[in-house]
């Protein structure tokens, strides 16, 4: 990962993680959250590029979500962790699918789609404090993270189309 001066395009720093693979990083804070291929994520100082911690999940296959005190990572394989983000530590992690869709968090709710690769295919929505699913709604090859805004959740959907899902 490496960090650019905005102004002239010289490098500031770089980043070298313990395995290759690094998926796009969340910032909050003034530090750089990201997940690789191979399971670990990090939480790097944007100002130094330090790394102020690491820890492995499974395969952390997306970009991950940032909001409050939690850090949240889709696995390939199916998994949802939620970690606190000073350090690193898991909070909960629960079964949803397997998916390229990168968690959404709006309101007291996770938003994960799923492919449906290896498990059921579909959107779900978790209580982002406890992991506990609020529902599940079969939707068929989400591939594609979710938009939500107010009452309407949007996700593309790998036939081409776009579902619209209000309540």
């Amino acid at each position: 990962m490496y960090a650019v001066d905005v102004l002239t395009g010289e490098e500031v720093w770089h980043f070298v993680p313990d395995e290759p693979g690094l998926f796009t990083p969340a910032i909050a804070d003034g530090i750089a959250y990201l997940g690789g291929d191979g399971g670990d994520v990090y939480a790097v100082d944007i100002e130094s590029g330090e790394r102020r911690w690491k820890t492995t999940v499974s395969s952390a296959w997306s970009a991950l979500a940032v909001t409050g005190d939690s850090i949240f990572v889709q696995t390939m394989d199916g998994i949802l962790a939620c970690l606190n983000r000073e350090r690193g530590e898991l909070q909960w992690q629960v079964e949803t699918a397997a998916s390229w869709s990168s968690p959404v968090i709006a309101g007291e709710l996770a938003y994960i789609g799923s492919c449906g690769l290896w498990f059921e295919t579909g959107l779900y929505a978790l209580d982002r404090a406890t992991g506990d699913q609020r529902w599940h709604m079969r939707v068929d090859g989400v591939t594609a993270p979710v938009a939500v805004s107010d009452n309407v959740i949007v996700v593309g959907i790998d036939e081409g189309a776009v579902c619209a899902i209000s309540g």
